[in-house]
């Protein structure tokens, strides 16, 4: 088993980001930059406190959600009734998510395809670029009818998903989401299932803690009474280890003097996660 060793480069590049954030600060002397930078670690802290940890920290979890918010809409016209409005917010997210991007790790905002009542849903994603790669070759029969390749940029890839037939939907995002193939192909049937019968299948869900929360983040459906198998009970051990780490780097933050504690947490464990030895950090 790896130890965990944060070697003096890797610590260099921390001191850099957290010098980055003190400089932007400086940079700003206005007020009109401090919302951006405490969306940035409001957002940062709904990643690293619930199941985008995974996804940021080593691609276990290929996509995650992390925010959804309504905007009110007419219900006969379904036209936003604030559009200034709508334009304004996107726009602030858009400026806080720019913040928390790199080369590996970014973010789209997209609307759910559903409407219910008098809202339409919005959804923030993060993703890890290698990862959603990986996953469409693993699963390339099922993404090229789709005509997604490896390459196909993940704002085109979802919006072929989230807009595409409901059980294709289901299976894509299952994919992404870091579900095995046993819990994913459960799932479609089981949805299928109903449609014909209009009969509920029975099922249980496997957990997988994140910080916030023991059960209802990273959790998938299984058959009423399955027994974990081999690849579930690795996702959780690998899941047990990254928050193990988290926590480890969180008890050594100042939260009673850091304007912006979760956004610092990030930048460290972003640039852990792009380190060459980020198996020893992460992963024993």
């Amino acid at each position: 088993m790896m130890k965990i060793q944060l070697t003096l480069q890797m610590m260099s590049r921390y001191k850099q980001l957290v010098l980055s954030i003190a400089f932007l600060l400086f940079l700003s002397n206005s007020f009109a930059q401090v919302p951006k930078l405490a969306l940035a670690d409001s957002l940062a802290k709904e990643i690293l406190e619930n199941e985008g940890l995974y996804t940021v920290a080593s691609g276990l979890k290929p996509m995650s959600t992390v925010l959804q918010f309504d905007f009110q809409i007419d219900t006969l016209s379904q036209e936003f009734l604030d559009e200034k409005a709508v334009e304004a917010s996107l726009s602030n997210f858009y400026s806080a998510l720019s913040l928390l991007e790199n080369e590996n790790i970014k973010f789209i905002i997209l609307p759910f395809k559903s409407i219910y009542g008098d809202k339409r849903t919005f959804q923030i994603l993060v993703f890890h670029q290698e990862s959603v790669e990986e996953k469409i070759k693993e699963f390339s029969s099922f993404f090229l009818k789709r005509g997604i390749l490896p390459e196909t940029p993940v704002h085109q890839i979802l919006s072929i998903v989230e807009f595409g037939e409901k059980y294709e939907r289901y299976q894509a995002y299952g994919y992404f989401f870091g579900y095995p193939e046993h819990a994913v192909n459960f799932f479609v049937n089981a949805s299928l299932s109903y449609e014909k019968t209009n009969e509920f299948v029975e099922r249980d869900f496997f957990q997988i803690p994140v910080a916030s929360s023991e059960e209802g983040h990273f959790v998938y459906a299984v058959p009423k009474g399955y027994e974990p198998a081999e690849i579930d009970l690795r996702i959780r051990l690998d899941a047990s280890e990254i928050l193990s780490k988290y926590k480890e780097f969180k008890s050594e933050v100042d939260f009673e003097t850091k304007s912006y504690p979760f956004l610092e947490l990030y930048f460290q464990i972003l640039d852990l996660a792009l380190s060459e030895n980020k198996e020893e950090v992460f992963l024993d």
